[in-house]
Order: C-alpha cells, then sequence, then structure tokens
C-alpha cells in the first residue's frame, strides 16, 4: 500500500489489523525493505499483535525526494503514518537505521512508544564508523547495486554466516542487479543522514522500557555501542547474541524473536 505522508509516498503494509495484542512497528535497516522483516513480523502476528511496516523515505519501495535528509523527516514521516492510521501508541522494534530511528522518536513522542527494541544500533558515530559508511557512499556512488552489495557485504554479516550462507550472499547480489538507479541515489542521501546521529547525551531521556540487542560479531557497529545505550537508558535490557554479526534478523531469526517475545512479555506483568 501506498500512502503520501509530508508530501511523500510512503510504502506500508499491515499484518493481522485486527489483532488484540497492541500495535507493533517494524523500522528497517537501512538497506532493506520491509520484506527483510518477514520471519519475524509473522511471527509477532500470529502471537496477536498488529503489525506496521513501511520503508522510509528515500528506501526501495518509498519515494526517494532530493536531500538531505534528516532524522526528524523520519520521525516526522513515522507520526504521519501513525496519526493517518489512528494508531495511538506502539511497540517500536528497529534494526541498525530503524533501531536509531526508534531512539529519535521516542525523544520526540515519548508518550507514543510503549517499549522500544534497538537492535544493533549506535547513538553516535566514531570516526571508524563513519570512515565506513564514507565508503559506502563512495561505492554507492559508482551506481552499480550489485558490486556495491559485494563490498559491503563482509562488514555487515558475521564470520559464521558468511561462511555457512555463500549461496544466499550470492542471490542477494544477484536481486540487486534488478535495482533501478533511484535505489542507491536514495542509499546515498539516507548514509548522509546517518552520519549526523548523535544522541548520547540525550539517551538519559528516554523512559520506555527498552530491549538492547546486538549480535556479538557485529564488525560495523560493535557491541561497545549497545553497551552505551543499555547503560544510559534507565529501564534497559542488553542481551547480547553469540556468533550474529550485524543483521540478527536474517542471521539468527529465531533467537531474535524468542528474545523480543520474552521482553514483550515481561511488559505485560503487573509490578
Amino acid at each position: 500500500m501506498i500512502t503520501k505522508v509530508n508530501g511523500v509516498e510512503i510504502a506500508y503494509n499491515i499484518l493481522n489489523p485486527d489483532g488484540s495484542e497492541g500495535w507493533i512497528i517494524l523500522l528497517n535497516g537501512v538497506m532493506a525493505s520491509y520484506s527483510s522483516w518477514n520471519h519475524l513480523s509473522n511471527i509477532l502476528s500470529k502471537k496477536g499483535y498488529r503489525v506496521l511496516l513501511h520503508d522510509l523515505r528515500g528506501q526501495l519501495l518509498s519515494e526517494k525526494p532530493a536531500g538531505p535528509y534528516s532524522w526528524k523527516d523520519h520521525v516526522e514521516d513515522l507520526k504521519g503514518l501513525m496519526d493517518e492510521l489512528k494508531i495511538d501508541k506502539a511497540h517500536l522494534i528497529g534494526t541498525s537505521y530503524g533501531g536509531e530511528l526508534a531512539m529519535c522518536f521516542v525523544l520526540d513522542y515519548p508518550l507514543l512508544a510503549e517499549t522500544i527494541t534497538v537492535i544493533d544500533s549506535v547513538s553516535h558515530i566514531e570516526p571508524l564508523l563513519g570512515s565506513a559508511v564514507d565508503a559506502w557512499i563512495a561505492s554507492a556512488q559508482q551506481g552499480d547495486p550489485a558490486a556495491f552489495f559485494r563490498i559491503i557485504a563482509p562488514t555487515i554479516y558475521g564470520e559464521s554466516f558468511i561462511k555457512q550462507n555463500s549461496e544466499f550472499l550470492a542471490e542477494r547480489a544477484r536481486n540487486m542487479e534488478t535495482l533501478t538507479p533511484d535505489y542507491l541515489e536514495g542509499q546515498i542521501e539516507l548514509y548522509k543522514t546517518f552520519k549526523t546521529l548523535n544522541i548520547t547525551n540525550r539517551l538519559n531521556e528516554i523512559k520506555a522500557p527498552t530491549l538492547v540487542v546486538c549480535g556479538s560479531e557485529d564488525r560495523l557497529k560493535p557491541p561497545n555501542y549497545s553497551g552505551i545505550i543499555a547503560e544510559e537508558i534507565s529501564k534497559s535490557h542488553y542481551i547480547l547474541i553469540p556468533g550474529s554479526g550485524h543483521v540478527a534478523i536474517f542471521e539468527k531469526p529465531e533467537e531474535l524473536a524468542i528474545i523480543i517475545l520474552g521482553f514483550l512479555a515481561r511488559q505485560q506483568q503487573p509490578g
């Protein structure tokens, strides 16, 4: 489905719209589309949750307006989508860029988030990560999506996953060949937006119950970043997933589902 929010066409999907367990909003990683959540979204919807997925401005299925974008743009796009769908409050679950958006959103709209789950994310950018993103931008500017994926894949997937899933990664690269040039144009604007993230000194303002998850083999956004987030947010619970790289939603989906469902169940317990 497509709707226009803040003048931008946003692609979205809803699972189990009549569910009884409240809303969950899944927020994509920067390269991904909402189909990246297929495994987890099906599990959550079968547990009774109403699930909203969408592509951010600049992502695959949504409009890619000229930049620059800002985190405030993403926050207001999400708020506008919630308003249109009459979602008063939701559990926000985001991976990487999506986890960063979840934190930005709850800082601006604390009453709209029941909980947040932040997976493989950061709250600021240190020089090594900034250099990696600069390299992504330079690669994306070459205009070859498949070559771009082959270059960045070793930085986002864990060593164990790469060794065991060579065909999956080859298929991902082949699929990238079908993308239109505006995909990379949108990506470049999103990477530039990412580099402006600097909210560590505001994390103590977040009062929503927060689950922080990181893969032990995450080389792009290593566990020290997640440790900072968990330390600064008072109502946080931090879990490290052994053997997972940066893309836990693909690398360890079953473990991640168990962790998230356990966290959500604990929020329903009295006291």
